[in-house]
């Protein structure tokens, strides 16, 4: 991919923000991180994970008047719960791109795109060999403006640490051939330098078996060591806090973790920049905590360079937030506000799509047990917002209902509400929330129906959602048919049994009810059969739909006869004896055979199946008469259609 000039404007220099999401979903103490399998520290099912606290609209303004809000449950469909992803952003695009990370037993390898505060699964979420990254954790992640494309490098699965190199552009991962590469590795820093003499992604640091704080420049699809150029470097870690700092014309690197086992200092609180001349350690008088696997993301109007999270030395999360700016280190907040939790290994970005900043951030692990879902955006107070409305489907069936729920944020509350449905199909309420059972004209089941809703603040504002679109179906129903369409059919004959089902919401789950030996399925709801089996078969179908509704199907009488002998006309007692097949099928058998024998055609001949000689005797007058004994030795014919 053709690398393009690089603009000095300020979208350029924006654009390339890049966060490290780091070590955090392994327990114990900070020593074992990174070492051995990941599996220190157990895990817990996504519902289990999936903690968080219900929707704030103003959590604890920061010395910059900024808050925080959480969107975490209007934000449907959502990323599962999980730590260590690979996350940045574009901030002038207002974009960010998540992917992978961990919940300490499973080992993702989707790719989440966030945009108008909305998170979109974007294709493939099946990962094959070459049309995504394989599923991993630690990966590093910047946005890299002159490729207009995401660059995603290394990594850890379960098996052994990474060093592919893959973009993301335009919904498409591609993997690049670089070429020589930097070590497999997982949580380096990796973060876009837009300017001279760079120009150019670079990644410092990382862990495999042993810390690394090597320099590597991505430029031309190509990867080059820039170490033996450099006169310093910060010593070997993985897990710091990283980000590029406009302001400073640098990349600035926080913290990480140095190993003790391998000779190292263990959690580290210094900070470095690397820019024109390479790196430079600054000096600052104050500064965050020894720690590892904070996330780093600048965003000026909220500060600078903003830190936030991690592990310290003794395992516990951090949930402080901190600013840098002009090389002077502000404690903005002490602690987490009393509904965002503290964590580490969190991915997080800085958006900017208007010209005012926010950082939103997403998951990370609370503890050595649990993980996050739960979507924050830290900024200015934002001006009266809806999200939603959500329902927990968006396909239903006429007759069920359905739950709609919108959030407001923003503006000054309190707020009212005013619900809007296509063709009247729900009534209105003032509240951020409604339940109802549409009533829908027959003209409009099965065509999309918007759902909207219009909140206003007590001062004024007002402003209505995007639709949401509703799909009511008919009624689930369910036909069965045979073909060939004969009841009366005999041992070896082939026999199609379908169900045709009309409305409901597919998929649809079919239960059969007395299918005769030898028929299998060949699609959902239709069955190939080879009969095998004299007998009487009283088959019907059980259907369900996607929405929980079902039906049943009409039943169909199936009568098996056994095949003749070869040269052989049917009998009575043949017929019968497969009627009751062997004595096995019962009186409902028996009752069926008498009533046909009773009642059998006049025209024996004229009978599909009966092969016998008609009988003898004078046929009987139009309409009625005595009917003629059947012929001696013979049986009556199979019963008619």
């Amino acid at each position: 991919m053709a690398r393009r000039l690089r603009s000095a404007r300020w979208r350029a220099v924006c654009a390339a923000v890049a966060v490290l999401a780091v070590v955090g979903g392994s327990g114990g103490a900070p020593a074992h991180l990174g070492s051995g399998p990941f599996a220190i520290g157990s895990g817990v099912s996504d519902a289990a994970a999936s903690r968080s606290p219900s929707p704030a609209a103003t959590e604890l303004p920061s010395a910059t008047g900024a808050t925080w809000t959480n969107l975490t449950a209007y934000l449907r469909p959502a990323p599962a719960a999980r730590s260590d992803p690979a996350f940045a952003s574009d901030p002038s695009a207002g974009t960010a791109l998540l992917f992978g990370g961990h919940n300490g037993s499973t080992v993702y390898g989707d790719t989440w795109l966030y945009e108008n505060s909305t998170w979109v699964p974007e294709t493939p979420l099946s990962i094959g060999p070459t049309d995504s990254p394989s599923p991993r954790w630690g990966a590093a992640m910047t946005f890299d403006p002159a490729d207009g494309a995401y660059l995603l490098f290394g990594g850890r699965n379960a098996g052994a640490w990474l060093n592919d190199t893959w973009l993301w552009k335009d919904g498409t991962w591609t993997e690049v051939p670089t070429g020589p590469a930097p070590a497999a590795r997982s949580y380096a820093s990796l973060a876009d330098v837009p300017t001279a003499p760079w120009n150019a992604p670079i990644l410092f640091g990382g862990n495999a078996l042993l810390p690394f704080n090597d320099t590597w420049e991505f430029a031309n699809d190509s990867w080059t060591n820039l170490t033996p150029t450099l006169p310093t470097a910060p010593s070997p870690r993985y897990g710091a806090g990283a980000a590029y700092d406009p302001d400073a014309g640098a990349l600035i690197v926080f913290g990480g973790y140095d190993d003790p086992s391998t000779g190292g200092t263990g959690a580290l609180a210094d900070t470095w920049a690397f820019g024109a001349g390479g790196w430079t350690r600054l000096a600052t008088a104050l500064g965050p905590s020894a720690r590892l696997s904070p996330v780093a993301v600048f965003a000026p109007t909220l500060g600078g360079l903003l830190l936030y999270g991690g592990i310290n030395p003794q395992g516990a999360r951090l949930g402080d937030l901190w600013a840098l700016s002009n090389s002077t280190w502000t404690e903005v907040s002490p602690s987490e506000n009393l509904s965002l939790a503290a964590r580490s290994g969190a991915g997080a970005g800085g958006l900017d799509p208007d010209g005012t900043w926010s950082m939103v951030l997403f998951g990370g692990a609370f503890n050595a047990l649990y993980n996050g879902n739960d979507t924050w955006v830290y900024g200015a107070p934002p001006p009266l917002g809806v999200a939603g409305p959500v329902a927990p489907r968006t396909t239903i069936d006429v007759g069920q209902s359905l739950a709609f729920s919108a959030f407001a944020y923003g503006g000054t509350p309190p707020y009212s509400y005013a619900w809007a449905f296509d063709a009247a199909i729900c009534p209105s309420v003032d509240a951020a929330s409604t339940n109802c059972t549409p009533v829908v004209p027959p003209a409009d089941l099965g065509r999309a129906l918007l759902v909207r809703v219009t909140v206003n603040d007590s001062n004024g504002s007002s402003v209505t959602s995007s639709p949401l679109e509703l799909f009511v179906n008919p009624a689930v129903s369910a036909e069965l048919t045979f073909t060939p369409p004969t009841t009366v059919p005999t041992v070896g004959a082939t026999l199609t049994i379908a169900v045709e089902v009309t409305g409901g919401t597919a998929p649809y789950t079919f239960a059969m009810a007395n299918l005769p030996p030898g028929c299998a399925a060949s699609r959902p709801g239709t069955f190939q059969c080879v009969l095998t089996t004299p007998g009487v078969y009283n088959v019907s179908a059980h259907v369900t739909d996607d929405t929980g509704a079902a039906t049943d199907s009409n039943a169909e009488t199936l009568f098996v006869s056994a095949a003749p002998a070869s040269g052989s006309s049917p009998n009575r007692s043949a017929w019968v004896d497969a009627i009751l097949v062997g004595g096995g099928v019962g009186a409902v058998g028996v009752a069926a055979a008498v009533a046909y024998w009773r009642q059998r055609p006049k025209s024996p001949a004229a009978v599909t199946g009966w092969a016998g000689p008609p009988p003898s005797g004078p046929r009987p007058a139009a309409g009625g008469g005595p009917r003629p004994a059947p012929p001696t030795g013979g049986s009556p014919p199979p019963p008619p259609r």
